[in-house]
C-alpha cells in the first residue's frame, strides 16, 4: 500500500497569500489582508505582543490544526489523485471563519481542504484602528502520495 504523505506549502508566507487575495475583494468591501491591519487575528492562546508574534503564534496554530485533521480522501489515495488546493476564507470581525473557497486541484481535494477549514476554532478578530474587522486568508495545500 502507498505511504500517504501530507506536505503544507510554507504557512510563514500565508500573508503573502493574503495580500495576493486582495485583488478578489471588491474595493467597497470592509475585508482586509494581513498587511493592512494593525492587529492580526490570533488564537485564544496566542500570546505576544508585536503583530509579528501574534502572526508567527497565528500560522503555528494553523498547521497544528491542519496536521491533527487532516485525511488523505480514500477514493484520492485509490485512484492516485494528487494536488494542490489553495483555500480561501475570511475571518470575521467575531472571528468565526466564514466564506470558505477552494481553488485548483480535484474535486475531492477540494471537498477535503474545505473540510478541514471549516473545522476551525474562533479566533480573536484583527482590528483595524481600534475596532474588529474581516480578514481574508489563503492557504495552499498539497496533497501528495507517495
Amino acid at each position: 500500500m502507498k505511504k500517504i504523505v501530507f506536505l503544507l506549502i510554507a504557512f510563514f508566507s500565508i500573508s503573502c497569500f493574503a495580500q495576493e487575495e486582495m485583488s478578489l475583494i471588491d474595493k467597497n468591501s470592509d475585508t482586509l489582508t494581513l498587511e493592512t491591519v494593525d492587529v492580526p487575528p490570533t488564537s485564544t492562546n496566542c500570546v505576544g505582543e508585536s503583530k509579528n508574534e501574534k502572526s508567527n503564534c497565528f500560522n503555528e496554530k494553523m498547521s497544528q490544526h491542519l496536521r491533527k485533521h487532516f485525511k488523505y480522501p480514500n477514493k484520492a489515495a485509490e485512484d492516485n489523485i494528487q494536488g494542490k488546493v489553495v483555500v480561501s476564507f475570511v475571518i470575521n470581525k467575531e472571528g468565526k471563519v466564514v466564506d470558505i473557497q477552494t481553488n485548483g486541484g480535484h474535486k475531492i481535494l477540494q471537498k477535503e481542504a474545505k473540510r478541514i477549514i471549516s473545522l476551525l476554532p474562533n479566533f480573536t478578530p484583527a482590528v483595524k484602528n481600534g475596532k474588529p474587522v474581516n480578514i481574508m486568508y489563503s492557504i495552499p495545500i498539497n496533497f501528495k502520495l507517495r
